[in-house]
């Protein structure tokens, strides 16, 4: 495997969902031929199915995981398990739009559905017996149903390219009825061998199945680390990724900075954040702003203003404590004691 001056890129889930618009912009856009090589793709599910095949990220509702994984014989996994699959084919319909591509979609959809059907009722019919128990495979069961949808997103997003005249190849690294047991690097390295990247544009699963179990380690960041990992072992020039924020037009001063504080917290999914309110021990000022198209913004140059006077007044706060100190320590109390 020998690839040189290519990028692998990462896709996240929100993005995903409106995968058919990024063909005018970072798909394709205005690349022809050879221009259009020499990207990797590594592609999250799309938006809100990791929640319905695991449980809620936010809410913690359980999914197909959690219903599976307390299950008492209502079976209630089975309905969400189907709601997965009405899911899955309500989000491609509505990024495809060629009857084929739609048609070979759902299924793929109805194969991998069914299949991790058989697989959960052969499993729990299995742990019937007293000599297996369910409570040791259920790590398994959460890697198998988060493979469904990096897998879903991946193909359906290579049919896509494919009907715009894009030779993209679907890159499965999700382990699906793989007899063989592979460390993660191993499961890339084979998944790359036979690619030719100057021709070929890999649309890559989020989730890849290794020996190492990602998800025992990383839980739901596991795309991030096959990201890395397919990036490294390709030796890529740059690893990209394309992350989508909601900006807000609301004023802090009206609606508060604490729920504003609490919008980028949950953007970010970080409890790490720091806003103007809550001033840091540091002399720099620095603003990342995400912004699509944009050369010059008012809003964004008001908030550098107010970012900076904030800066300055906790300055003067804190020179004021140091002087009121001073005079604390120096005055005429010390004879009291």
């Amino acid at each position: 495997m020998s690839f040189s001056d290519h990028t692998v890129e990462k896709i996240g889930g929100t993005s995903m969902s409106r995968v058919n618009e990024l063909l005018d912009t970072l798909l394709i856009g205005k690349r022809e031929g050879a221009a259009l090589y020499n990207r990797v793709f590594v592609v999250s599910a799309f938006g809100g199915i990791t929640d319905l095949l695991l449980e809620h990220k936010k809410s913690g509702r359980p999914g197909v995981y959690g219903l599976f994984a307390n299950d008492d014989n209502d079976h209630g996994w089975l309905d969400a398990l189907s709601a997965v699959g009405e899911a899955m084919r309500e989000a491609h319909g509505k990024v495809l739009d060629h009857p084929g591509d739609i048609s070979m979609a759902d299924e793929f959809v109805r194969e991998r559905i069914e299949g991790a059907r058989s697989c959960l009722f052969d499993l729990q019919r299995l742990c019937s017996f007293g000599h297996f128990r369910l409570s040791g495979q259920m790590l398994v069961i959460r890697e198998l149903l988060s493979g469904l949808g990096e897998a879903h997103s991946a193909f359906v997003t290579t049919l896509l390219l494919q009907r715009h005249g894009v030779n993209a190849r679907f890159v499965d690294l999700s382990g699906w009825r793989d007899e063989a047991e592979h460390t993660l690097e191993e499961r890339i390295v084979a998944a790359f061998d036979e690619l030719d990247l100057t021709s070929e544009m890999p649309i890559v699963t989020g989730y890849a199945q290794c020996t190492e179990g990602l998800m025992r380690e990383y839980d739901r960041g596991y795309s991030e680390v096959t990201f890395s990992n397919v990036a490294a072992l390709t030796q890529a020039k740059e690893a990209i990724i394309h992350k989508e924020f909601h900006l807000s037009s609301a004023d802090p001063g009206l609606v508060g900075v604490e729920k504003a504080r609490k919008w980028v917290e949950t953007e970010t999914e970080s409890m790490q954040v720091r806003g103007g309110d809550f001033p840091i021990d540091s002399s720099r000022l620095a603003s990342l702003v995400l912004l699509g198209g944009i050369e010059r913004s008012d809003r964004v140059q008001r908030f550098m203003t107010r970012a900076e006077q904030a800066a300055k007044e906790a300055d003067e706060v804190d020179i004021a404590a140091a002087e009121a100190d001073k005079t604390f320590q120096n005055d005429e109390l010390d004879g009291l004691f």
